[in-house]
């Protein structure tokens, strides 16, 4: 009660200014100490092992709940109700990740029992090479009993000759299993990142499929708002498609695809990032881009795609074609989840679509345009 008293009476003799600098002080500390916990909230999740055994995503989502109730949190009450919510989901994930530890290092361990085991028996084929030694070593053991020195010589470099030979055998089989061994490791691993490419890629443009967007947007998402760096979205619609593929059939169709992508490739940079959304409809990430150059990158798309013409060769004719696509643009705002920019970037696709197609819109000509009707 005393130090509220004097707090008070120290309050009182400060003049307003003096009272507002104090407020904006904890104001600049708390806003400091949600963003630290929101960097330990991301840093937390990117930490989390990819597992379903253990609801590692259900588990991110919670700590995305948590972050979000301390960014809506207006009293004191309120940030301790959502951290200690959070606090306790956390040290339940934590509990359940270390029984899985553990139940792992269990199966890790008979593992290594069957290595062992089949080590064993491996060792079993060096029994049948030093039982030869053995042999070799008995016969020139006998070698002393000869009284001639010239066949004790010619004895002697007979058995030289055959252990040499008996060595060199063992060496060469060892190297020969070494590098077959060698080689199916580098088989499995190649096949192993084969399969996770050919998982998130889309078979037929070879661009990203929908698994392989989902899981690009929302670690681009996350990682501009940790390095508090730009991030857009281009929403792709290739116009008309519907009856280009009743006019001109699936596999004229199919060609239309690949050249699309072909050409996004051709005028993104390597960071960037194209995937195939859902039929004829595209997503590029654009890493680092902020809304305005977003809008040029499209419109210089949309300009290649229109101004060529395109060539398909079926098994008796020849069919050339041209085709033009509509683009919305996004951009990642602060605190923003993937699910936002996806819908602003689609909203602004449509809203081209609806102004005719073959062109660009942005989620700033939207709010420009309501503003002005609302005016």
């Amino acid at each position: 009660m005393l130090f509220r008293k004097t707090r008070c009476k120290v309050y009182e003799e400060m003049s307003p200014k003096q009272i507002a600098e104090v407020a904006e002080s904890y104001k600049d500390q708390s806003n400091y100490l949600l963003s630290c916990l929101r960097q330990l909230a991301y840093l937390m999740k990117e930490a989390t092992i990819e597992s379903p055994e253990i609801d590692s995503d259900g588990f991110r989502k919670r700590v995305d709940d948590m972050v979000n109730g301390l960014d809506k949190a207006e009293t004191t009450r309120d940030l301790q109700k959502s951290f200690d919510g959070g606090k306790e989901t956390m040290i339940a994930f934590i509990k359940k990740e270390k029984k899985y530890f553990e139940d792992k290092d269990g199966e890790l361990k008979k593992l290594i029992d069957f290595l062992r085991s089949t080590l064993t028996s491996v060792m079993g084929e060096n029994r049948s090479y030093n039982g030869e030694l053995y042999e070799q070593n008995l016969r020139i053991g006998k070698l002393t009993e000869l009284d001639d020195i010239r066949k004790i010589k010619e004895s002697l470099k007979a058995e030289v000759a055959t252990m040499q030979k008996t060595i060199r055998a063992k060496q060469e089989n060892e190297e020969a299993r070494a590098n077959k061994l060698a080689r199916e490791v580098a088989l499995l691993r190649n096949s192993l990142e084969e399969y996770k490419g050919a998982a998130m890629t889309d078979p037929l443009t070879k661009a990203s499929n929908r698994l392989g967007f989902d899981t690009d947007i929302r670690r681009c998402v996350e990682e501009a708002e940790l390095q508090r760096r730009p991030l857009s979205l281009l929403m792709c619609d290739i116009d008309d498609f519907r009856s280009f593929n009743t006019r001109y059939g699936h596999q004229a169709a199919d060609v239309v695809l690949q050249v699309f992508v072909a050409k996004c490739k051709a005028a993104l940079r390597e960071p960037d990032i194209v995937a195939r959304y859902g039929g004829d409809e595209f997503a590029i990430i654009l890493p680092n881009t902020k809304l305005k150059e977003a809008v040029r990158v499209a419109q210089r798309i949309c300009q290649t795609i229109a101004s060529n013409s395109y060539a398909y060769e079926g098994q008796n004719t020849k069919t050339e074609f041209s085709f033009t696509c509509t683009i919305g643009v996004g951009e990642s705002h602060k605190r923003d989840k993937a699910t936002a920019i996806i819908e602003r970037a689609d909203k602004a696709m449509y809203v081209a679509k609806n102004a005719g197609k073959g062109c660009v819109r942005s989620e700033k000509d939207i709010l420009e345009e309501t503003q002005a009707k609302a005016a």
